[in-house]
């Protein structure tokens, strides 16, 4: 039988799984729908590009029907695809937000994963709002304890916590347990 986990990535689920949606100054709740909002902006912008057709065109192929809105294209898709989709067409222009104290594109990761597993789950706007102020949260800190300096070697520092600020909003809209949301947490860490 295994102990109970301890440890940062421990902390990080703890204080994801108590915050809850009273716990979230009403600022920083507006600040976070506007973000949602300037996210799906950017989504439906980049669906006019090159990419966001290679893109569509991979989620027709795969297959995979579900609940999930692919920006600017007509055709629902699996939470994991629309999430491929999204997050890849919030980013393609270089217009989504931008965390410098993380050097992190915050809403490209967070956003499109929210909007896909709140669909998959039919989760309320509440539960939806919580997720994405918590995964941002995540993801920023953990960014900014991993920050590698800038040289001239091209290294892109959301691709090193992307992950887990998906799995954040990913746990918390499906109730993962805490020996799930741990779990799943050190797998994101891994590169899984």
């Amino acid at each position: 039988m295994r102990s109970e986990s301890t440890g940062l990535t421990s902390e990080l689920v703890d204080y994801a799984m108590a915050t809850e949606t009273d716990d979230i100054p009403f600022e920083v709740r507006d600040k976070a729908m506007q973000c949602v909002l300037d996210s799906v902006g950017c989504m439906i912008a980049g669906s006019r590009s090159r990419l966001g057709s290679v893109m569509a065109s991979y989620a027709r192929v795969t297959g995979a029907d579900g609940p999930c809105t692919l920006f600017g294209f007509p055709e629902m898709a699996a939470a994991e695809t629309a999430c491929l989709v999204n997050s890849t067409l919030a980013h393609v222009l270089e217009m989504d937000d931008g965390h410098r104290p993380s050097d992190n594109h915050l809403g490209a990761a967070i956003v499109p994963a929210a909007i896909a597993v709140a669909q998959q789950q039919k989760s309320s706007g509440s539960e939806f709002l919580r997720s994405v102020v918590i995964g941002y949260d995540v993801m920023g800190r953990v960014g900014q304890a991993v920050l590698f300096p800038r040289d001239d070697t091209p290294f892109h520092h959301t691709a090193t916590t992307a992950g887990l600020g998906a799995v954040v909003v990913a746990g918390l809209l499906m109730g993962l347990d805490r020996a799930q949301f741990v779990s799943a947490m050190g797998i994101a860490g891994n590169g899984g």
